[in-house]
């Protein structure tokens, strides 16, 4: 999970994204708590949105971020859909 926020970071959009997506099709899989891969799950649909929006893929990175406040409504992956909105001007 944090290779995909480092990823994002260091603008490695597309592998950012790979990674994400690999985190994500884990979580589904996991039996953990239910609460804590919800939450997870959260954070790499909404780190994967924002690698989608800077690599020019806003449709998909708009709907990953929406479907992760969904999720939770973290702070970090409220901001996170706020600033893109703003990007984007929506």
């Amino acid at each position: 999970f944090n290779s995909c926020a480092l990823n994002v970071e260091s603008r490695n959009y597309e592998e950012a994204e790979a990674i994400c997506t690999q985190a994500i099709a884990l979580l589904k899989q996991s039996h953990g708590p239910r609460l804590k891969v919800r939450e997870l799950t959260s954070f790499a649909l909404s780190n994967r949105g924002v690698a989608r929006i800077k690599a020019q893929k806003d449709t998909a990175g708009i709907s990953d971020l929406y479907e992760a406040v969904q999720i939770s409504k973290n702070s970090l992956v409220t901001h996170n859909l706020t600033r893109a909105k703003e990007e984007l001007s929506l």
